[in-house]
């Protein structure tokens, strides 16, 4: 569909010739000369306007074409000044990052000079609860293996079906020696047709208990073995079970030392590890203090666990396999996040 600047020309094209028609009209000699005349002069007037209005049209069809490359030259300026911008934000984000290790450096040289001998050895303190940190892990892993267990259908099934046997060999034994007694003590004047009831009775759960006795030894050995695996799954459960319970209880233990440990600490103004004022700022924050005690203890508590020897980083190199471990790296490094600048 043509724009509203191709339907206005249009619509002057028109007009000039619909105004061409009129004067052709109008030159006849059989019209009076005062009406022609008259005619012509609306008409010449008329053609004027439409030539005013045309040019006007071009002057604003070349007015927007420069307002536009005006708006493009606008847009591409702005798109330039927007990623300098960004580039210029994301260098004062780096900047800003750099003068805050260097604040959180020159703070500590700061305030080992104001106490000297002060410093928190919380690396030494926690290396005396790295047995605690063992069972703990050992706990975790017990319970995930124990999650992980298979269940115990099989082999109680392969039990189950050696009891049905025997259930069924100990009822065809009895039906059989029943039809036995009976036929042993059967009146002379029974029928034959009763006679032969009693035969086929007999017969079919001798014959029925034979086929069930034939089963029942091999049955019996393969019910033993389930039963055998039965008993060490259990008791590897029993085990895994016991584990997870002391890894929850060191667990629980190890949280209230660091707890009863660190408040004196932070009490006593004493100088806390480099790789503590790196991930939380230097010393407890101003505000939200319980969240950031909070934090610096599930960071103690996740090097003690996970062993992480390094000085500097808190929580060292991210976990490459996913799992709980690589969780709490996540989790905490985010915490961690909240208070730097």
């Amino acid at each position: 569909m043509p724009d509203r600047r191709t339907e206005f020309s249009m619509a002057l094209r028109r007009l000039n010739e619909w105004a061409s028609s009129i004067r052709r009209t109008f030159d006849d000699p059989r019209i009076p000369g005062p009406i022609r005349d008259s005619f012509k002069t609306v008409v010449a007037v008329f053609e004027d306007a439409i030539q005013a209005v045309a040019s006007e049209l071009e002057k604003i069809r070349g007015e927007l074409n420069s307002t536009r490359m005006l708006v493009d030259e606008h847009h591409k300026s702005v798109g330039k000044s927007f990623t300098a911008v960004r580039r210029e934000v994301a260098l004062v984000a780096k900047n800003a990052e750099s003068a805050q290790r260097q604040y959180v450096v020159l703070n500590r040289q700061m305030r080992l000079s104001q106490v000297q001998g002060r410093k928190a050895d919380i690396d030494d303190w926690a290396s005396g609860q790295a047995e605690l940190g063992v069972q703990v892990a050992e706990g975790r892993e017990a319970a995930q293996r124990l999650r992980g267990t298979t269940g115990t259908q099989e082999p109680a099934a392969r039990i189950k079906r050696y009891r049905d046997d025997n259930a069924a060999y100990q009822r065809h034994l009895h039906e059989a020696v029943a039809a036995a007694r009976d036929l042993a003590t059967v009146d002379p004047t029974t029928s034959r047709r009763a006679l032969a009831g009693l035969l086929d009775r007999w017969a079919g759960n001798r014959t029925e208990a034979a086929r069930l006795a034939r089963l029942l030894p091999p049955a019996m050995a393969d019910a033993c073995r389930a039963q055998a695996d039965l008993d060490i799954a259990e008791q590897q459960r029993a085990d895994l079970r016991h584990r997870a319970e002391l890894g929850d209880q060191a667990e629980r233990i190890l949280y209230q030392n660091i707890d009863a440990y660190l408040y004196p600490v932070l009490d006593g103004g004493l100088v806390l590890p480099i790789w503590l004022d790196l991930a939380l700022g230097c010393g407890i924050a101003g505000r939200d203090w319980r969240d950031w005690l909070d934090t610096a203890i599930r960071l103690i508590h996740y090097r003690i666990v996970y062993r992480v020897p390094s000085g500097c980083d808190a929580l060292g190199p991210r976990p490459t396999t996913e799992g709980r471990q690589s969780t709490e790296y996540d989790r905490l490094r985010a915490d961690c996040a909240a208070y730097h600048l």
